[in-house]
């Protein structure tokens, strides 16, 4: 089922963040729904609507050879060029950003509009390009721990209640309710002003995320069962995406360890694991440095 969606509104918000730029078509503030509203195709997964392709975002190593006649708004990503043959009606704008990472913020800014959230209890912070979901009982040290993270340089996004939805076939994102942006409770301190003790650009309003950090007293990490070399992340499905999950016990490595987890799971996505270099290494000494 398709829902009507302001295009207009969701490109303001990305405008500054994505650094878009408008580059041919009609203005952008006429995207809106006034001309009987607008379907998202391949960005927000459980809402996809298959009766058209009005929004397409899309990078220069992949511009389809033709584009569909009710296309609205095209974005081209990593500075692609427009491609000479488009609808009249088409906005096209340009951002240096990376494909994904446009997918990423369209399906933030469009979830909301489209889906219902799912809540999560716990605190969501984005650091080193990581989304990390804390989660665990009451008084386990949720906000004791996001604040040892935002100390360390990370945004808060939302605490007690992160909105949760679908971004895409393989992405989840968190959003914060407005009310309740920028504040983050830490016992016993209480209620805090992350804004206005370390300054705007530590908060966030939404992020995906890459990693929950359940804090469990039963999993200290030296005990946790696993892979040494790998460590002991699990996989667990959150809205039926796989998730990466650390189990950690309360403890004053905490931050570093979940601060050490997300420097590594961005180093993961563009080379080659520690454990498995490591392994790799090994097989060739003992080959003799031979292969």
């Amino acid at each position: 089922m398709s829902r009507r969606i302001d295009l207009a509104a969701a490109l303001l918000a990305l405008a500054g963040p994505l650094r878009l730029r408008h580059v041919a078509g009609p203005d952008p503030g006429q995207l809106d729904t006034a001309a009987g509203g607008a379907t998202v195709t391949d960005i927000v997964g459980p809402c996809t609507a298959r009766a058209g392709q009005p929004v397409q975002v899309a990078s220069g190593r992949a511009l389809p050879a033709s584009f569909g006649p009710r296309l609205r708004l095209l974005v081209l990503c990593d500075d692609a060029p427009a491609p000479p043959a488009l609808p009249p009606a088409a906005t096209v704008c340009r951002t240096p950003r990376a494909t994904g990472e446009v997918l990423d913020a369209f399906g933030l800014a469009l979830a909301p509009r489209l889906a219902e959230p799912v809540v999560q209890h716990g605190v969501l912070v984005r650091m080193h390009g990581c989304g990390i979901l804390v989660t665990g009982a009451a008084g386990a040290g949720k906000g004791m721990l996001a604040l040892g993270l935002i100390d360390r340089g990370a945004a808060l996004v939302a605490d007690d209640a992160v909105e949760t939805y679908r971004i895409g076939r393989e992405r989840v994102g968190g959003v914060c309710p407005e009310m309740l942006r920028g504040f983050l409770e830490v016992r016993p301190l209480g209620l805090l002003d992350i804004a206005g003790q370390y300054g705007p650009d530590r908060v966030a309003p939404a992020c995906p995320l890459d990693l929950r950090v359940e804090l469990d007293a039963g999993a200290w990490t030296p005990a946790t069962p696993g892979d040494r070399l790998a460590g002991p992340l699990a996989v667990e499905p959150l809205l039926e995406v796989p998730l990466p999950v650390l189990r950690l016990g309360p403890g004053a490595g905490a931050p570093l360890l979940v601060a050490a987890a997300a420097r590594q799971l961005q180093l993961d996505r563009v080379g080659e694991p520690p454990a498995d270099a490591l392994r790799r290494r090994h097989r060739r000494y003992m080959r003799g440095g031979r292969g």
